[in-house]
């Protein structure tokens, strides 16, 4: 039998905790079997069982600001906070922390009052010229806004979940501070600022030399795969739960033992696996053959995409998230798909194609769950994500009637108005999706079918330099006065095989070429015949 942690079987008092939320803590902080007896205890002795466990909650109040691993655009805001309560004479400076919980709002807090040597005090305490006044919403703030005299003032707030009830855990910033007129610091915390690898690994280092941990960080963990997220609290969570194991277990916590556990957790994580297809882009802009501007377009987004971090600061303001997106529209084989690959190549990414069909679930919010998975994730990877006919998430509001349909395309759209990573959207029914999507689109590609010059040299693309063909076989003679789009083209060209092969011939004619093609033609006219307008 496994050596299990005895814990005393539990009887119910007033104001007690619950023994199943007993149990499970414990089991989660330890990971070891849970071994009841029969001896009876009181709420004291549970409460203190439980909090010796509960590092994970636990703000280290000793910290100073340059103890902190904070993206860089937060720590000027804090130095112009600090310096201006050095200066106050008269009224002291506000300092309003958003961000979602875990995001570190109290740990802040306690690094500024240790740096500014005062002490923190709550709306119930008495404050003074030593003192920091930390209060947790407005309602609370507007009954102590007097304080300001006396002392700075913080207010830390989380911000508003999104259609929680669909699974979504995405925040809602709000604009100002709740219609707040006075002059205030502002300090947002997001999710995406720790998706910054440097950062994480920063973040990782400082929690774990909260441990007896030997050695150094290991160059290959595999955090990205692990599926924890990517903020102050959960990291501290998993690294203090792997902490007690080791310890329970009397085994050190050196590398070995982190690589391991960032292992098990990565194939524990394979979430998004069953949602997207990944691939490593092999084709590159030499490869494609479109029209001039359409280069010219897709050459624009590969710039914006290496230079994202800008050294025009007022760009930081039109948008304080590093997101591209690009939405490529037009009929099925015009080369949508291929130009995005294209875009991973030449910008050194990998690639990941969504299925939306594999995403969708009966169950509700799951589909929102899932979603949310793989935005996650993806951005983590730092990979291009591609989402192919996107009109089945992004449809237009204004078309339907179905209620679940609209909370989704919100969910979405508040989705993707977080997302930091690269994002292409595809479609053949541009006309179809929501006109909220158009502000959130940086860039905007018509494909169309390729024109009589250009058929040719994908025709060659596809047949040289090893087709069996005939000699004398002419490509521009195989596409005259004909029109498909490369992807239809492809199977044109399979069918001439077919028809080669059918004859008893060895090589592809002309003639068998650009009777392949006509066929296409003819089979998919109801598609080609189709001209839907395209765009926002």
């Amino acid at each position: 039998m496994k050596k299990g942690i005895m814990l005393p079987k539990y009887k119910k008092t007033d104001n007690s905790i619950s023994p199943d939320k007993m149990v499970q803590r414990y089991r989660d902080l330890v990971a070891a079997p849970i071994v009841v007896s029969d001896v009876a205890v009181d709420d004291s002795l549970i409460k203190s069982l439980l909090a010796k466990g509960n590092g994970s909650d636990c703000v280290d109040e000793g910290l100073f600001i340059e103890d902190l691993v904070l993206p860089s655009e937060i720590r000027p805001v804090i130095s112009s906070f600090l310096s201006e309560v050095e200066k106050a004479k008269m009224r002291y400076p506000l300092l309003v922390i958003s961000g979602a919980d875990g995001m570190g709002k109290r740990s802040i807090s306690y690094a500024i009052a240790n740096s500014l040597e005062r002490k923190i005090v709550y709306s119930k305490d008495e404050v003074s010229k030593e003192t920091i006044l930390v209060v947790n919403h407005y309602d609370e703030f507007l009954s102590i806004e007097e304080s300001l005299n006396d002392c700075p003032v913080i207010v830390t707030r989380e911000f508003e979940k999104g259609f929680s009830i669909f699974g979504g855990d995405y925040d809602i910033e709000e604009d100002g501070f709740d219609g707040y007129l006075g002059p205030y610091h502002s300090l947002v915390l997001r999710n995406s600022a720790y998706f910054d690898p440097q950062v994480v690994e920063d973040l990782l280092e400082s929690i774990i030399g909260q441990y007896n941990y030997i050695g150094k960080l290991p160059s290959n963990l595999e955090f990205r795969r692990s599926g924890i997220k990517a903020i102050p609290k959960e990291i501290k969570k998993h690294i203090n739960r792997l902490a007690m194991q080791l310890e329970n277990r009397e085994e050190p916590f050196d590398k070995v033992a982190l690589t391991k556990f960032f292992k098990t957790l990565s194939l524990k994580e394979e979430r998004t696996s069953k949602f997207i297809e990944k691939r490593k882009p092999t084709k590159s802009l030499n490869d494609l053959i479109v029209k001039d501007t359409h280069i010219d377009m897709l050459q624009n987004i590969i710039h914006r995409i290496n230079n994202n971090s800008s050294d025009y600061k007022f760009l930081d303001k039109l948008r304080p998230s590093k997101r591209v997106t690009s939405l490529f529209m037009g009929a099925p084989g015009t080369g949508k798909s291929m130009s995005g690959e294209v875009i991973a190549k030449e910008t050194g990414r990998d690639c990941w194609i969504l299925d939306f069909a594999k995403v969708q679930s009966c169950y509700v919010g799951e589909t929102e769950k899932n979603l949310k998975n793989v935005f996650d994730e993806a951005q983590l990877a730092d990979v291009v994500l591609i989402i192919d006919e996107c009109d089945a998430l992004f449809m237009s509001r204004e078309k339907s009637n179905s209620e679940h349909t609209l909370k989704l395309v919100n969910y979405v759209l508040n989705l993707m108005e977080s997302y930091s990573g690269i994002l292409i959207l595809t479609t053949n029914y541009g006309e179809s999706l929501d006109s909220a999507m158009s502000r959130r689109i940086d860039f905007k590609l018509n494909f169309e079918n390729p024109s009589e010059e250009l058929m040719p040299k994908i025709l060659k693309g596809f047949l040289l330099p090893d087709a069996p063909l005939q000699k004398g076989f002419c490509f521009e003679s195989s596409c005259q006065g004909l029109n498909l789009s490369g992807g239809l083209l492809r199977n044109a060209v399979e069918r001439a095989v077919i028809k080669m092969q059918m004859s008893g011939r060895k090589k592809i004619s002309t003639e068998i070429m650009r009777e392949s093609i006509k066929e296409m033609m003819e089979e998919n006219k109801m598609i080609l015949g189709s001209r839907r307008r395209l765009g926002l």
